[in-house]
């Protein structure tokens, strides 16, 4: 599978979340403010698509988002790591 296409099935599994529990336009804005936080910052985005690093500590990190980020974006970003997938979440926008 390629980047995009990969890519395309997070956004579109999302994009379904947000239109069944109508936050879609709040899904848009957190995972805007959360990409930019994380792609943004090198040290933050080596941190999630580092190998040495394992999953329980970035599920940890995740975890940590529960106070600013609501439940359902914190779980898709969760899924991201456990899938080992984050490198993509750029390209979920």
């Amino acid at each position: 599978m390629d980047n995009i296409h990969i890519a395309k099935v997070y956004a579109e599994a999302l994009l379904g979340l947000g239109v069944e529990q109508n936050k879609l336009e709040q899904y848009e804005d957190e995972l805007i403010t959360l990409t930019n936080s994380i792609v943004k910052d090198e040290s933050v985005f080596t941190f999630f698509v580092s190998p040495k690093i394992s999953k329980q500590d970035k599920l940890k990190v995740v975890e940590g988002l529960r106070n600013t980020f609501s439940e359902n974006i914190v779980s898709f970003v969760g899924l991201l790591v456990k899938n080992e997938r984050v490198i993509y979440i750029k390209d979920v926008l």
